[in-house]
């Protein structure tokens, strides 16, 4: 049983044949983590795929923020995308059945995944010192502040490495994440022009896995990359895809100047893209708002803002507002990053 647990026993003579995956066990939950007697405090974790259907809703017409506005009212962490006629959510809500039924007025679901949500908080504090089994896909991503850690942890990362601007993580944190997530392809997620190349040299000292680092320069490249994952495609697809994807974004950054420059006075509020200073304000709504423009100035159909450590809830949602009756043609979604060193991470998707 000791050999069995670790992997290494041997299959039965009456049980030579190859166990293919659609019949190999799925990973089991400590449901004793929740007992009879627990109180249902996280909600439950419900993610979905769903198809709009012509018999329900004018497809050519129909304005996908009725189902955003209407899930935001009854959930949080939500993250919603459309792509066609595909729905794509997730969203963390305490009446799961109330949420599909709903959503069952607009279409037809082609997947869906609810968890408990005390069983995933149960699961994320149990001793690391328990190698997890082999699975096929595994994620490692790089995040700075609880929020964007517990944002891609959400989206499917099995590790989080804490790291980011000023903050680049060593080779021995991703090979014990690599140790950890037990796959046989890693993906890899550096989100910092400064930590990709520390990624690759890991992924070059690691041999029990197959290691794909994507080229993430920032946050923002990682997060709709993510997105975008789609893990019935082969691994180089997978790569293929991602690295596209991450190329199709545009990041903005907002961030107080440190020191007097050309573009800007100390103690200013600036909008970077990239290495360059798009604008410079006495206030970081204004320079928030002033580099969303910008980013907007070719439109967009998504437009992310994730609101740093030292941001008000009330400035970000004033901007988000703001920004959403500016451009009706573009969502405007706001997450809680908890990022340090930039009050703003602006995503032009």
């Amino acid at each position: 049983m000791r050999d069995a647990l670790h992997g290494k026993s041997q299959a039965a003579p009456w049980d030579e044949a190859p166990v293919s995956a659609e019949q190999a066990p799925r990973p089991l939950v400590d449901i004793n983590a929740f007992t009879e007697d627990s109180v249902l405090e996280f909600g439950y974790c419900t993610e979905f795929l769903l198809r709009l259907q012509r018999s329900k809703v004018d497809l050519d017409n129909f304005d996908e923020s009725v189902i955003k506005d209407w899930l935001s009212s009854v959930g949080d962490s939500l993250v919603f995308f459309r792509d066609g006629s595909i729905i794509k959510v997730h969203v963390h809500t305490m009446d799961p059945g109330a949420v599909l039924t709903r959503c069952r007025t607009w279409g037809e679901f082609l997947t869906i995944k609810v968890e408990n949500m005390s069983l995933q908080h149960h699961e994320n504090h149990m001793d690391k010192r328990f190698k997890r089994a082999k699975k096929s896909i595994g994620i490692v991503s790089v995040a700075a502040g609880e929020g964007l850690s517990t944002i891609f942890r959400e989206m499917g990362a099995d590790v989080v490495i804490e790291g980011g601007q000023t903050m680049n993580p060593p080779v021995d944190s991703f090979l014990e994440a690599f140790r950890e997530v037990n796959a046989e392809t890693i993906l890899v997620f550096p989100n910092n022009s400064n930590i990709i190349l520390t990624a690759r040299q890991a992924a070059s000292l690691y041999e029990e896995s197959r290691i794909e680092v994507i080229p993430t320069h920032t946050i923002g490249e990682g997060y709709y990359a993510l997105a975008c994952l789609d893990t019935d495609q082969a691994p180089e697809e997978i790569v293929e895809t991602l690295t596209e994807a991450a190329a199709a974004v545009t990041t903005g950054m907002v961030s107080q100047a440190i020191r007097d420059a050309a573009e800007a006075r100390q103690g200013d509020w600036i909008g970077i893209v990239g290495k360059d200073i798009r604008c410079a304000s006495p206030t970081r709504a204004e320079a928030a708002g002033t580099l969303a423009k910008d980013l907007l100035e070719d439109g967009a159909d998504i437009l992310i803002l994730f609101r740093g450590a030292e941001t008000p809830q009330e400035e970000a949602e004033t901007l988000r507002a703001s920004l959403e009756k500016q451009y009706p043609l573009t969502e405007v979604i706001l997450l809680e990053g908890g990022q340090p060193v930039y009050d703003y991470i602006i995503v032009k998707c």
